[in-house]
């Protein structure tokens, strides 16, 4: 509990940097800290890990911090990156992913994640944290113009068959 109280207070102390940070012996950056997206996207993050240290580092989970409306997914994480890196080793790849929920209102959202790990696979110290922000837009409430042709051309079926007829002269023999 101890531990996860500090981590907290590390990343809490870490969004106050605009930029990457190093709060261990990890360096963390990602390529597009800063992304936006509409009410039910999903934002992929791809960053770099890079251990300028003399020995080996285990990358054991993350912790994130994150408003509510969005869902930070790490399986990323753990089905990417290797089990730890070497003395000068790193890894570049997708790191996380941001859900968005269908009602998250429109505006930025900062948010900060930290890489758990250390000497060994059972090691949760705060390796490297990094802060990203989610800029969500709002939904656009433009039918697209296939709808429109779809809802036209549904209305024109329905009025062929129920009522609009061509009226048809008929003229007389006599």
């Amino acid at each position: 509990m101890k531990q996860i109280l500090v981590c907290i207070l590390v990343l809490v102390a870490g969004t106050w940097h605009a930029t990457p940070t190093r709060a261990g012996p990890l360096d963390f950056a990602l390529a597009s800290p800063t992304q936006t997206g509409a009410p039910g996207d999903v934002l992929t993050f791809i960053g770099t890990i890079t251990n300028p240290g003399a020995s080996d580092v285990f990358l054991n989970g993350t912790l994130s911090l994150i408003p509510v409306g969005l869902h930070v997914d790490d399986d990323p994480f753990f089905l990417n990156t290797p089990l730890f890196l070497a003395p000068g080793g790193s890894f570049m790849g997708e790191l996380f992913d941001v859900d968005i929920a269908a009602d998250t209102a429109p505006g930025t959202y900062p948010g900060s994640l930290a890489i758990l790990g250390g000497a060994d696979g059972n090691s949760f110290d705060n390796l490297a944290s990094v802060v990203f922000s989610v800029t969500v837009g709002g939904v656009s409430t433009v039918p697209e113009p296939n709808a429109i042709l779809l809802f036209a051309t549904a209305l024109l079926i329905g009025l062929i068959n129920f009522g609009w007829r061509i009226p048809i002269k008929r003229q007389s023999a006599f």
